[in-house]
C-alpha cells in the first residue's frame, strides 16, 4: 500500500493454493527490431514473431498478430540478447524497442497458475468487497528506462464478470501497511479461467 499512486506492473508472489513461488522463468524469443519496449513487471503475449506486449489492455480477441491477451503467457522478467553495439551478451531489466539482435530472449514467468501483486490506480479500492471480479490494466504497456519497471496498475474503473477482462482479484496482499479500502492497495490477481495460452484449445 501506498498513499500515492506509485504503479510498478506485476509481480509474481505465489502460486495458486498458496504454494510458494518457484522463481522459475522460461526463454522465450523476442523479434529483432520488434518497436516496442517490454518493462520488468510487463504481462505479455506470445504472437507468431515471439514475445509481445499486448494490443489492449482489456480485450481478450483478434489473432496471433494483434498480439492482444488471447494469447496470454505471462509476466516479463527480463530480456538478455548479444548488444549490436558491444558485440557480447547482456542482461537486461527491460527490452529496449527496436533493438536490432537475432538472439533476442524474454525471461517470462509463464505458469498458468501464477499470484500476481498489482496496486490499484485509485485510492480505497475495497479488495473483499471485488473479490472474484475482473479487470483490465491501466494501459496496455508503459514503464521507465531509468529503472527498467513496468508502470502499469489494475484499473479499478473497468470491474466486471466480463470474460473481456484479463485478470481475477483473488486477495489483498500481505504487508502491514496494506490495508483494504486505504490508499493504493497491493492487490493479487490471477490470470481468469481460460485466458492463458497453455489453457486454450
Amino acid at each position: 500500500m501506498a498513499t500515492t499512486a506509485a504503479p510498478y506492473g506485476g509481480r509474481v508472489v505465489k502460486l495458486a493454493g498458496n504454494r510458494p513461488n518457484p522463481l522459475g522463468n522460461s526463454l522465450y524469443p523476442i523479434a529483432s527490431n520488434y518497436g516496442t519496449s517490454i518493462y520488468f513487471g510487463q504481462p505479455v503475449v506470445f504472437a507468431s514473431s515471439g514475445v509481445q506486449v499486448p494490443a489492449f489492455a482489456d480485450l481478450n480477441t483478434g489473432s496471433a498478430a494483434s498480439g492482444t491477451y488471447g494469447l496470454y503467457l505471462g509476466i516479463f522478467m527480463g530480456c538478455t540478447y548479444t548488444d549490436p553495439n558491444l558485440k557480447y551478451t547482456v542482461f537486461r531489466q527491460f527490452y529496449p524497442a527496436s533493438t536490432v539482435a537475432s538472439d533476442i530472449q524474454a525471461y517470462v514467468m509463464d505458469d498458468p497458475n501464477a499470484i500476481i501483486q498489482i496496486q490499484a490506480n485509485a485510492a480505497n479500492f475495497n479488495v473483499w468487497s471485488n473479490l472474484g471480479t475482473n479487470y483490465a490494466l491501466s494501459a496496455a504497456s508503459g514503464g521507465s528506462a531509468t529503472t527498467g519497471n513496468s508502470n502499469l496498475s489494475l484499473d479499478t474503473g473497468t470491474g466486471a464478470a466480463t470474460a473481456t477482462n484479463p485478470f481475477k482479484v483473488v486477495g489483498i496482499a500481505q504487508g502491514p501497511d496494506n490495508i483494504n479500502a486505504s490508499g493504493y492497495v497491493d492487490v493479487l490477481v490471477q490470470a481468469r479461467s481460460g485466458l492463458h495460452i497453455f489453457n486454450r484449445a
